[in-house]
């Protein structure tokens, strides 16, 4: 609370004074856009203002536009599929979103098939490999081959 006072040759009155935030007029949800691994989680914050700008303390609900996963009332974003779409802040009929993008995590799996090959002496076998994040989704990029033992490595994923 302030005060307000009046001064006047020996004479002085005052009175208090409660300076009170308007009403909601806005949600600004930070960060505006985001790309979020599909083995990790995002934390999305959303700050209500007046039309002042001055800032309120309204707890706003959370809702996500799209499949690629959910929003905790926190703001804690957690993906469950590949894609992209909005995590949206409210507070009766204001709004604010962010654009979401889920991604593939970090490699955590290689799939190399066939399993096993055998080979004609002057003969060649060709592998592929597929690498997985944790949460199951294909992970792109390079792979680098090898060859250990009595085979000798031809090209990527084919052995001699």
């Amino acid at each position: 609370m302030a005060a307000a006072s009046l001064y006047h040759v020996g004479l002085v009155d005052s009175a208090g004074v409660t300076v009170v935030v308007g009403a909601p007029s806005a949600i600004t949800v930070t960060p505006a856009a985001a790309t979020i691994p599909a083995d990790s989680s995002g934390l999305f914050t959303a700050q209500v203002t007046d039309a002042d700008g001055n800032v309120r303390g309204d707890l706003v609900g959370w809702r996500v536009r799209g499949t690629m996963g959910s929003v905790e009332q926190t703001g804690l974003f957690t993906p469950s599929v590949l894609g992209s779409g909005w995590v949206v802040a409210w507070l009766g009929a204001l709004a604010d979103s962010a654009a979401v993008t889920v991604v593939p995590g970090a490699p955590a799996l290689v799939d190399i098939s066939p399993d096993s090959a055998t080979v004609q002496l002057g003969g060649d076998a060709t592998f592929a490999a597929l690498v997985f994040d944790s949460e199951g989704n294909v992970v792109t990029g390079q792979v680098s081959w090898s060859a250990a033992g009595a085979c000798s490595l031809v090209s990527a994923g084919r052995v001699r």
